[in-house]
């Protein structure tokens, strides 16, 4: 039997989803095997986390607007032109930065663990997994979640525009070397990725 779906598409569904299906593993891990709660300095750790979650967030801004300024990638028009793609890079850039935000208010509230547990009024017993559900637990798990989560969408997103930004210098050096026009070489790139895009589709729609 034929697989319908192409390597592409596997691919695609692969970068689509393996930041949450590695976060979700580690919370399964968590829950059933690592019961040891961190011992070293947790101030330490959680200031170290929002520093790293701040700078990979701006770096993110960075990377945008370098993304932004690839005027002539026939890639980057591709992008934009197509909806299906423009949705999905709009979706992956999203998602890192709101797990980012996510990650640095979960750690801040972390910083108030004392507190919180002082006047926590939720305590709930779940069996299955040998442990009693509070408010500071259900921080301490999205904080389990987004870290891992904030890493893999990160690094999605960069390794997508470092992608794009050195399909640019190929063009400029193939546009070098041939000593052509810089504009009908972009173009005809452009044309040819998106043709092959629409044989794809159509493949797959018949």
């Amino acid at each position: 039997m034929k697989c319908k779906w192409s390597k592409d598409e596997i691919n695609h569904i692969i970068e689509k989803w393996y930041p949450f299906a590695l976060s979700f593993l580690t919370i399964i891990i968590y829950l059933f095997f690592f019961k040891t709660d961190i011992i070293d300095d947790k101030d330490n750790i959680l200031s170290a986390v929002v520093g790293f979650a701040s700078i990979l967030i701006g770096f993110i801004g960075t990377l945008m607007a370098l993304l932004f300024s690839l005027n002539n990638n026939p890639i980057a028009k591709f992008i934009f032109e197509d909806s299906h793609y423009k949705k999905f890079t709009k979706q992956f850039i999203v998602r890192a930065l709101q797990s980012g935000f996510i990650l640095i208010i979960s750690s801040m509230a972390l910083f108030f663990r004392n507190t919180i547990a002082s006047f926590d009024f939720v305590s709930i017993n779940i069996q299955p997994f040998n442990c009693t559900v509070t408010i500071l637990y259900i921080i301490k798990i999205i904080w389990i979640f987004t870290l891992p989560y904030f890493g893999l969408s990160s690094y999605r997103i960069i390794s997508i525009i470092t992608k794009i930004a050195f399909n640019n210098v190929e063009l400029d050096t193939k546009a070098d070397d041939e000593d052509e026009d810089d504009g009908n070489v972009y173009v005809e790139a452009y044309e040819r990725v998106k043709r092959e895009n629409e044989m794809k589709r159509s493949a797959k729609n018949s």
